[in-house]
């Protein structure tokens, strides 16, 4: 998962050795997105977020894996290797970031009709994105993402306060994050991605 694209920018990269929050994702998309083969995160609010709902708080975060893993009907066939890839972001309570991503373009996606715009920059089944879709309220919000793979690989520790059902996972108090000296962005027009999502939630 190592990058190979063009460096980031020294503004990027001072960003993200500072940046201290994740956003907590299956690891299989976070493997998508660090691979350069997502660049469309569809989110809905945790059980632990403020009234259910996930609000885009913030525009530059790293991807924090989740111990939870989806079926594998979730994710198309053409993206099954990346099951082997997102193994390994989890070793107990050390937890792998395999990428820092900058938010293009976010917005709330109402119509289910309009997900169809967004399949080609995810590797969500068109099945596990209508259940993502109706689950508690119908709804999505969808960000385009610009990523970036760090090298090398941080990681930070899992505790009692980093835990719970919820999207933003701050770890300032993490005496263990190392900030990355290098980062290679990763990922295919990116700007194809937010015009997308932008079409599809105006």
């Amino acid at each position: 998962m190592s990058g190979t694209g063009p460096s980031a920018s020294d503004e990027t990269l001072a960003t993200a050795r500072g940046c201290r929050v994740g956003l907590r994702e299956w690891g299989v998309v976070c493997a998508a997105v660090a691979a350069g083969r997502q660049t469309v995160l569809l989110r809905k609010g945790g059980l632990a977020d403020r009234g259910g709902r996930f609000e885009a708080e913030h525009d530059a975060f790293w991807l924090l894996p989740s111990t939870f893993h989806p079926d594998r009907d979730a994710i198309r066939d053409d993206a099954a290797d990346l099951w082997e890839l997102a193994r390994g972001l989890r070793v107990g309570d050390r937890v792998t970031l395999p990428a820092f991503v900058r938010v293009l373009a976010a917005g709330h996606l109402a119509d289910l009709d309009r997900l169809g715009g967004l399949a080609a920059f995810h590797v969500l089944t068109d099945a596990m994105v209508r259940t993502r879709f109706d689950y508690r309220r119908p709804g999505l919000t969808v960000l385009a993402v610009e990523a970036f793979v760090p090298d090398p690989l941080p990681a930070m520790t899992e505790s009692d306060a980093t835990g719970g059902c919820r999207s933003w996972v701050p770890f300032d108090g993490d005496a263990t994050f190392a900030p990355p000296p290098r980062l290679a962005r990763v990922g295919a027009d990116p700007e194809a991605a937010a015009a997308a999502v932008l079409a599809a939630t105006s």
